[in-house]
Protein backbone atom coordinates (compact mmCIF):
# COMPACT_ATOMS: atom_id res chain seq x y z
CA UNK A 1 0.00 0.00 0.00
CA UNK A 2 1.38 3.28 -0.88
CA UNK A 3 0.46 6.20 1.74
CA UNK A 4 0.71 9.72 0.27
CA UNK A 5 1.11 12.58 2.00
CA UNK A 6 0.40 15.57 0.46
CA UNK A 7 -0.40 19.42 1.17
CA UNK A 8 -3.86 20.62 1.85
CA UNK A 9 -3.18 23.97 0.37
CA UNK A 10 -2.58 21.97 -3.08
CA UNK A 11 -6.31 21.21 -2.64
CA UNK A 12 -8.36 23.71 -0.30
CA UNK A 13 -8.84 27.44 -0.28
CA UNK A 14 -7.69 28.33 3.35
CA UNK A 15 -10.09 29.99 5.79
CA UNK A 16 -8.72 32.07 7.91
CA UNK A 17 -10.93 31.99 11.23
CA UNK A 18 -12.34 28.47 10.65
CA UNK A 19 -10.88 25.84 13.15
CA UNK A 20 -10.22 22.70 12.27
CA UNK A 21 -10.11 19.65 14.08
CA UNK A 22 -9.20 16.40 12.92
CA UNK A 23 -9.75 12.79 14.60
CA UNK A 24 -6.97 11.27 12.39
CA UNK A 25 -8.95 8.48 11.17
CA UNK A 26 -8.57 9.37 6.96
CA UNK A 27 -8.21 6.56 4.24
CA UNK A 28 -5.27 6.15 2.51
CA UNK A 29 -4.24 9.62 2.22
CA UNK A 30 -2.66 11.09 5.20
CA UNK A 31 -3.26 14.73 4.95
CA UNK A 32 -0.42 17.15 6.53
CA UNK A 33 -2.55 20.47 6.59
CA UNK A 34 -2.94 23.44 9.37
CA UNK A 35 -4.52 21.59 11.86
CA UNK A 36 -5.59 23.83 14.85
CA UNK A 37 -6.58 20.54 16.87
CA UNK A 38 -5.45 16.92 16.65
CA UNK A 39 -6.49 13.97 19.54
CA UNK A 40 -5.05 10.68 19.36
CA UNK A 41 -6.91 7.44 21.02
CA UNK A 42 -4.52 4.51 21.85
CA UNK A 43 -7.23 2.24 20.94
CA UNK A 44 -6.35 3.83 16.89
CA UNK A 45 -3.56 1.69 16.89
CA UNK A 46 -3.49 -0.85 19.89
CA UNK A 47 -1.25 1.59 22.11
CA UNK A 48 -1.81 1.86 26.17
CA UNK A 49 -5.39 3.41 27.57
CA UNK A 50 -3.89 6.66 26.91
CA UNK A 51 -4.23 9.74 24.46
CA UNK A 52 -3.24 13.03 23.51
CA UNK A 53 -4.20 15.97 22.17
CA UNK A 54 -2.54 18.44 20.17
CA UNK A 55 -3.93 22.13 20.09
CA UNK A 56 -1.93 24.66 18.09
CA UNK A 57 -2.00 27.98 20.25
CA UNK A 58 -3.78 26.57 23.04
CA UNK A 59 -5.96 28.92 24.65
CA UNK A 60 -5.04 31.22 21.90
CA UNK A 61 -6.27 30.26 18.94
CA UNK A 62 -8.13 27.18 20.44
CA UNK A 63 -10.93 27.29 22.67
CA UNK A 64 -9.39 24.48 25.06
CA UNK A 65 -10.40 25.05 28.53
CA UNK A 66 -9.72 23.12 32.06
CA UNK A 67 -12.11 20.59 33.01
CA UNK A 68 -10.49 19.82 36.03
CA UNK A 69 -8.74 22.04 38.34
CA UNK A 70 -5.82 21.69 41.14
CA UNK A 71 -2.12 22.04 40.40
CA UNK A 72 -1.08 24.18 37.60
CA UNK A 73 0.67 21.68 35.25
CA UNK A 74 0.32 21.24 31.33
CA UNK A 75 0.33 25.51 31.94
CA UNK A 76 -2.79 25.53 33.38
CA UNK A 77 -4.87 23.53 31.72
CA UNK A 78 -4.84 20.09 33.58
CA UNK A 79 -3.96 19.25 37.34
CA UNK A 80 -1.88 16.13 38.78
CA UNK A 81 0.87 14.14 37.50
CA UNK A 82 1.89 12.72 33.78
CA UNK A 83 1.46 9.50 33.57
CA UNK A 84 5.32 8.96 31.82
CA UNK A 85 4.87 4.90 31.67
CA UNK A 86 1.62 5.68 29.34
CA UNK A 87 3.07 8.54 27.56
CA UNK A 88 5.88 6.46 26.86
CA UNK A 89 3.86 3.66 25.83
CA UNK A 90 1.68 5.68 23.21
CA UNK A 91 4.68 6.72 21.67
CA UNK A 92 6.29 3.50 21.44
CA UNK A 93 2.80 2.56 19.75
CA UNK A 94 2.74 5.08 17.45
CA UNK A 95 6.78 4.70 16.38
CA UNK A 96 5.65 1.23 15.61
CA UNK A 97 2.98 1.45 13.59
CA UNK A 98 4.85 4.41 11.50
CA UNK A 99 7.96 1.79 11.08
CA UNK A 100 5.44 -1.53 10.29
CA UNK A 101 2.58 0.39 8.59
CA UNK A 102 2.41 -1.60 5.06
CA UNK A 103 2.55 -4.92 6.45
CA UNK A 104 0.43 -4.12 9.54
CA UNK A 105 -2.35 -2.41 6.88
CA UNK A 106 -2.23 -5.53 4.36
CA UNK A 107 -2.78 -7.84 7.51
CA UNK A 108 -5.43 -6.04 9.04
CA UNK A 109 -6.51 -6.02 4.89
CA UNK A 110 -6.50 -9.58 4.49
CA UNK A 111 -8.64 -10.01 8.02
CA UNK A 112 -11.44 -7.75 6.81
CA UNK A 113 -11.70 -9.37 3.81
CA UNK A 114 -11.57 -12.73 5.20
CA UNK A 115 -14.49 -11.53 7.77
CA UNK A 116 -16.65 -10.40 5.06
CA UNK A 117 -16.10 -13.57 2.88
CA UNK A 118 -17.05 -15.52 6.33
CA UNK A 119 -20.05 -13.74 6.36
CA UNK A 120 -21.41 -13.90 3.30
CA UNK A 121 -20.36 -17.32 3.29
CA UNK A 122 -22.01 -18.37 7.09
CA UNK A 123 -24.92 -15.64 6.18
CA UNK A 124 -25.84 -16.18 2.39
CA UNK A 125 -25.20 -13.14 0.78
CA UNK A 126 -28.84 -12.17 0.42
CA UNK A 127 -28.37 -11.38 3.93
CA UNK A 128 -25.67 -9.43 4.36
CA UNK A 129 -25.11 -5.66 3.07
CA UNK A 130 -21.80 -3.85 3.45
CA UNK A 131 -22.75 -0.22 4.19
CA UNK A 132 -19.41 1.27 2.61
CA UNK A 133 -20.08 4.89 1.06
CA UNK A 134 -17.99 5.29 -1.82
CA UNK A 135 -15.66 2.58 -3.29
CA UNK A 136 -14.76 -0.36 -1.39
CA UNK A 137 -10.79 0.07 -2.51
CA UNK A 138 -11.43 3.47 0.18
CA UNK A 139 -12.77 1.11 2.96
CA UNK A 140 -10.29 1.59 6.09
CA UNK A 141 -8.82 -1.59 6.38
CA UNK A 142 -9.45 -2.39 10.55
CA UNK A 143 -13.44 -1.45 9.79
CA UNK A 144 -16.27 -3.83 8.87
CA UNK A 145 -19.63 -2.51 8.71
CA UNK A 146 -22.48 -4.59 8.00
CA UNK A 147 -25.83 -5.03 8.38
CA UNK A 148 -27.84 -8.34 8.77
CA UNK A 149 -31.45 -8.51 6.93
CA UNK A 150 -33.89 -11.42 7.40
CA UNK A 151 -37.23 -11.19 8.72
CA UNK A 152 -37.17 -12.58 12.57
CA UNK A 153 -33.33 -12.89 12.75
CA UNK A 154 -31.98 -12.00 16.13
CA UNK A 155 -28.56 -11.22 17.21
CA UNK A 156 -28.10 -14.98 18.71
CA UNK A 157 -29.64 -16.31 15.91
CA UNK A 158 -27.05 -14.75 13.75
CA UNK A 159 -24.02 -15.60 15.86
CA UNK A 160 -25.63 -19.33 15.82
CA UNK A 161 -24.81 -19.40 12.04
CA UNK A 162 -21.75 -18.57 12.32
CA UNK A 163 -19.74 -21.13 13.99
CA UNK A 164 -16.39 -20.00 12.99
CA UNK A 165 -16.90 -16.48 13.99
CA UNK A 166 -16.23 -15.12 17.42
CA UNK A 167 -18.80 -12.29 17.76
CA UNK A 168 -21.20 -11.06 20.70
CA UNK A 169 -24.19 -9.11 20.96
CA UNK A 170 -23.15 -6.49 22.83
CA UNK A 171 -20.30 -3.91 23.56
CA UNK A 172 -18.10 -4.33 26.60
CA UNK A 173 -17.77 -0.65 26.42
CA UNK A 174 -21.39 -0.27 26.81
CA UNK A 175 -21.98 -3.22 29.04
CA UNK A 176 -23.93 -1.11 31.61
CA UNK A 177 -26.18 0.18 28.78
CA UNK A 178 -29.54 -1.15 27.51
CA UNK A 179 -29.31 -1.91 24.34
CA UNK A 180 -32.29 -0.54 21.92
CA UNK A 181 -31.45 -3.11 19.16
CA UNK A 182 -29.79 -6.87 19.28
CA UNK A 183 -25.97 -5.08 18.07
CA UNK A 184 -23.59 -8.16 17.56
Amino acid sequence: MQWEVMAAEEHYEPVEEAWKVDDGKQEDTLIVERVTEEHFDEIEFYGPRVGCLYARGAGKATPVYPLLFGGAQERGFRPGTENTPMIAGLGEAARLVCENLDSYYSHMLQMRDYLEEQLKHELGESHVIFNCHGKTVMKLPNTCNVSVVGVGLTGQEILSRCKHIMASTGAACHAQDKPSGEPI
